[in-house]
């Protein structure tokens, strides 16, 4: 069965037309992408950027879905997977997956749907495969906030938030597809 990806992104909307180009390029290694913009600061609630995401799944006909939530985006991720046994596999990567985090006072005020989120994170173990690949130093979000509980754990030996995103969408996507396709 043919593997389609949902990549949901994180905070940072001035760089998707890097990811969609990114992103486009993953067709190469056999899978689909919907990439679908979140913009964390529009204002718009955490169940409407969920019932986005919700919309796009229903389209999906046939094929395996894994969803690959970056940063803030896994948030949203792990929160879909948790309500949908249909998703195969959710890979975060540098991704906000405690309801533990922290987020800085401006963040909170910027973005109240990844507060919503965060809020709406469980530490239960989730019955959907998850993988979270993470940056060897993270100064963003730190390795005790972005490991899934019950998560395989992938340390990518890169510094730095985006610059580790930005390897996962181009140097290190054929690792991230593989993951994505490979069968449990």
């Amino acid at each position: 069965m043919k593997t389609h990806v949902i990549y949901l992104p994180g905070l940072g909307e001035a760089y998707d037309p890097f990811r969609t180009t990114c992103l486009s390029g993953w067709k190469v290694y056999g899978v689909s992408v919907d990439f679908i913009p979140l913009d964390w600061t529009d204002g718009k609630s955490f169940k409407d950027k969920y019932d986005e995401v919700l919309l796009k799944m229903k389209q999906i006909k046939k094929k395996r879905i894994v969803i690959i939530g970056e940063s803030a985006g896994a948030t949203l991720a792990l929160y879909i997977a948790k309500n949908h046994p249909e998703i195969a596999r959710v890979i975060t990567i540098c991704g906000v997956v405690s309801p533990k985090i922290r987020l800085a006072p401006r963040l909170r005020r910027r973005s109240p749907a990844l507060v919503s989120g965060v809020v709406e994170l469980q530490e239960n173990d989730r019955s959907v495969e998850t993988i979270s690949l993470r940056a060897f130093i993270d100064p963003v979000v730190s390795r005790q906030y972005s490991i899934a509980k019950g998560a395989t754990e992938r340390v990518l030996w890169s510094v730095g938030h985006f610059f580790t995103i930005s390897l996962c969408l181009t140097v290190l996507s054929p690792y991230v597809v593989y993951l994505a396709r490979r069968q449990s």
